[in-house]
């Protein structure tokens, strides 16, 4: 069994920043859903 990632998670989201460090997710509907807002780092 794999273990859980936020990529295998299927979210409703834009990429509203990114840079060579991190990546912002945000979906503006909705901007207390804990999944549609997170900071990706790379």
């Amino acid at each position: 069994m794999n273990k859980p990632t936020f990529r295998a998670i299927e979210t409703i989201d834009y990429i509203i920043t990114e840079n060579e460090q991190y990546r912002h997710y945000h979906y503006p509907e909705m901007p207390i859903k804990y999944d549609s807002n997170f900071v990706e780092f790379k």
